[in-house]
């Protein structure tokens, strides 16, 4: 159950991802600030 909620949260973060890379103006790792990683490393958190 532990596991199928970690997939769950991965997929959720790369949902995340790339609404943030569609919101970037350039779709690159580097538009990706230090704010974004800190949300991703809650959303794998939990």
């Amino acid at each position: 159950m532990i596991i199928e909620n970690k997939i769950k949260n991965v997929k959720k973060v790369f949902l995340m991802i790339k609404e943030i890379i569609k919101i970037s103006l350039v779709p690159t790792m580097g538009s990706i600030h230090k704010g974004h990683i800190s949300l991703i490393e809650e959303a794998l958190k939990i």
